[in-house]
């Protein structure tokens, strides 16, 4: 069973998300989209080795990974 949500990220950024059901447990894949005048851009994320019980737990475990990566990578003014 997979699964595919949406989240805003700030100004013209989305967090995709896809959860998929697997025989030891729950996977989550994470991709950045960050949208300009006509263009899209896509980062996914590195797919990460752990499982999880839920489906909920799962998604928790991406959307803070996409957080701390668009922390990490997001310029700031000065």
């Amino acid at each position: 069973m997979v699964h595919r949500k949406t989240y805003a990220a700030g100004s013209d950024c989305e967090i995709a998300i896809t959860t998929e059901r697997l025989a030891d447990g729950w996977a989550i894949v994470v991709s950045l989209k960050h949208h300009t005048e006509g263009a899209e851009r896509v980062t996914d994320l590195p797919v990460p080795s752990e499982r999880f019980a839920t489906e909920e737990e799962a998604e928790a475990f991406g959307l803070e990974m996409a957080r701390d990566y668009l922390k990490r990578n997001t310029p700031r003014a000065a």
